[in-house]
């Protein structure tokens, strides 16, 4: 499955000295002819990672935790700000824009998918 899948415009949010969470945003590619389920992802830089998005209730922005993500075959899913991220909880240490972390993504049919040296940036710029 790995050749069927493409990761594109990944980076990390960096944070603060005493933040412990950050996110990932990435365009998710499925090249396949099946759908794809994801159902989770790890890092060495955290304790835990959850799949999140954000809705729109009474008026206010929230963001909630899913069990996992569908990904339609020959589509991209994009993971940004104010939509579907990648949550990282309880960092091990704060990410600067020099850092570079590993994560690897879960799916449902058993297989992951290593991304390498995800780059850190700032929403600020």
């Amino acid at each position: 499955m790995h050749q069927l899948i493409e990761i594109k415009n990944a980076f990390v949010l960096t944070t603060a000295p005493n933040q412990t969470n950050s996110a990932i945003f990435l365009d998710l590619i499925n090249h396949s002819d099946k759908e794809l389920k994801l159902i989770g992802a790890s890092t060495q830089n955290a304790e835990l990672v959850e799949l999140h998005t954000h809705k729109k209730e009474k008026g206010q922005m929230i963001m909630l935790k899913l069990q996992s993500i569908l990904i339609k075959p020959h589509t991209t899913h994009k993971f940004e700000s104010h939509g579907d991220h990648i949550m990282l909880l309880n960092l091990k240490k704060p990410i600067s824009d020099k850092d570079k972390i590993d994560l690897i993504l879960r799916f449902d049919d058993g297989s992951n998918f290593e991304i390498k040296n995800i780059s850190a940036k700032s929403m600020l710029h």
